[in-house]
């Protein structure tokens, strides 16, 4: 029998498709302890895995993640910063050391999220001393690549090799040394704390420190990474069994109207006026059923809402998904994964 850890940050999108690699383990036959937050106990144990809180310091309520500064998380590049410090660096110390406690004991291999920060410790250690660690890409890719544009700035590659090499170039300078300049420095002394030297990657580069990256996604998602230093592997979206239950109103689903669902996901959902109530205004008066999504917030935040329409905090998206006809979305990346043509949302158009 193999032993698999499994660490990941205590946020929903996060934890949802590791929970579908947890089950698939111990299905064939592996045993898996998986670390994350106290509120997906439940869920983690519905895999047959054993559950590992996360220590009080790395714990959060991701439902909470959108208040920031002054109640108001940041906007842009500034607010990813905001993530970078708050919610990714700050537990990372408390993830290493929980981390470094499993794998003292017998331990194949350890499997992380790639925002599980705290595993860079892990593998900045001698092979000798710890067991592979393979980052599970639930995100977009962050690891750093001279032919791609650094993480954040939402730019495309120049289709000239000499100018995309040059500008990416200038402005990995940009964003790490000024950018996440400060955050970088605190990473650093994290680090040397530990180990007594300065840290090597850039902090959102961290991956390219482990022993592989499986990234749940399709290659047609990312950028070619020619120079990627680990292996890269693309093992397409995964899902599982949803426990989440079904709302009273559920039976609606069966009416012959289409059926759309309307999400801002499980992160960006603080403003509904940003998605959610332009979309189910504007769907008011058509003969369509509208289901919406808050992510976690509740309902009541929605305000009053049209006869057409029905919502729930979450819903059992693997259940929900065959019956939809379209879905309006921010473009998170679990929903938009969900909507692949060929996994469980086949007949869902989206938008």
């Amino acid at each position: 029998m193999t032993n698999i850890v499994i660490g990941s940050v205590p946020i929903h999108g996060h934890v949802t498709p590791l929970l579908a690699v947890a089950a698939g383990l111990v299905e064939r036959g592996h045993r898996v302890r998986f670390m994350t937050g106290a509120r997906f106990a439940d869920a983690v144990a519905r895999t047959g895995s054993d559950f590992i809180g996360l220590p009080t310091e790395a714990d959060f309520d991701d439902r909470e993640l959108n208040v920031g500064v002054n109640n108001e998380r940041p906007a842009g590049i500034r607010g990813l910063r905001y993530d970078v410090r708050e919610v990714f660096l700050k537990p990372a110390r408390a993830q290493y050391d929980a981390l470094r406690d499993l794998v003292a004991r017998p331990t194949d291999a350890v499997i992380v999220d790639l925002t599980f920060a705290g595993a860079v410790m892990l593998t900045s250690e001698s092979r000798s001393t710890r067991p592979p660690v393979i980052v599970a890409g639930v995100l977009p890719l962050t690891l750093s690549s001279a032919a791609v544009p650094p993480f954040g700035l939402g730019l495309e590659p120049l289709r000239n090799p000499v100018l995309n090499r040059t500008r990416t170039a200038a402005l990995r300078i940009l964003v790490e040394r000024v950018i996440f300049g400060p955050v970088q420095r605190e990473a650093d002394a994290m680090f040397r704390e530990v180990h007594d030297r300065p840290l090597r990657p850039f902090i959102l580069n961290w991956l390219s420190t482990a022993d592989a990256i499986a990234q749940l996604s399709v290659p047609a998602f990312e950028y070619p990474r020619p120079d990627a230093p680990v292996p890269l592997h693309f093992l397409g979206p995964l899902t599982s069994p949803s426990a989440i239950p079904t709302p009273a109103w559920w039976s609606d689903l069966s009416r012959p109207a289409p059926v759309v669902l309307v999400t801002q996901g499980t992160i960006a959902n603080r403003d509904f006026t940003e998605l959610v109530r332009p979309t189910v205004e504007a769907l008011a008066d058509q003969d369509i059923l509208v289901v919406v999504t808050t992510g976690g917030p509740p309902v009541e935040g929605l305000g009053p809402l049209p006869d057409n329409v029905r919502a729930a905090e979450y819903l059992p998206y693997d259940k929900l998904f065959p019956l939809l006809d379209l879905m309006v979305t921010n473009g998170g990346y679990g929903a938009v994964h969900y909507a692949d043509p060929s996994g469980p949302a086949r007949r869902c158009r989206w938008r």
